[in-house]
Formats: C-alpha cells, structure tokens, sequence
C-alpha cells in the first residue's frame, strides 16, 4: 500500500503563480482576464490538494479523535482564511505604518 500524497508541490506552485500576480501588477501588464486564469489556476492547485491534504488526517490520528481533528483541522484552515486578510488589511491602513513609509524630510 502506497502512502497518501503529501501535497509538497502546492506551495512552489502557489508560489509561482504569486509571483506571476506580483510581476504582472508591478510591471502593469496585468488585467481582468489575467487575474481571472491566475485565480482559476489557484483554484485548480487547491482542488487537487485539498483531498490529498484531508487524506493525511486518518492516518495522523486515532481512529476515535478523528471526527475531532478534521474540526479541528478545519476550524483552523477557515480562522486563518478570515484572520491573514483581516491582518494585512489593518497593517495596510494603519498610520503608524503609513508614516513609517514616508521618506524622512
């Protein structure tokens, strides 16, 4: 018996196309349809990984804490896709960072 897929190639590949998205906007080239493939690509590396991701989750733990760690698990995977954006937008907008990225007079 095989072992589950260990999904060790989502990460260079979300890498990847975050590069491509920094790249495109910083040179200016990037546009509405762009955003759409990259975000359509994302969304395939997350579709195919998720299940592999989730397939580890048996053979981590017990048979009886099972249905408490995919909770868990996912309880988790959701507050950190709520609290990184809400973080980033506060560092954003908050002034003491804006002043910090003034040039000194």
């Amino acid at each position: 018996m095989e072992p589950p897929a260990r999904g060790e190639d989502e990460p260079t590949i979300s890498l990847v196309q975050a590069t491509a998205l920094f790249a495109l906007t910083a040179s200016g080239h990037m546009n509405v349809a762009l955003l759409v493939a990259l975000t359509a690509f994302q969304g395939v590396v997350v579709a195919f990984n998720q299940p592999a991701r989730l397939a580890l989750v048996p053979s981590l733990v017990a048979e009886t804490d099972l249905a408490s760690a995919v909770a868990i698990n996912s309880i988790v995977f959701n507050l950190a896709r709520f609290i990184g954006p809400m973080l980033a937008g506060l560092a954003i907008v908050c002034p003491a960072c804006r002043r910090r990225s003034q040039p000194m007079p």
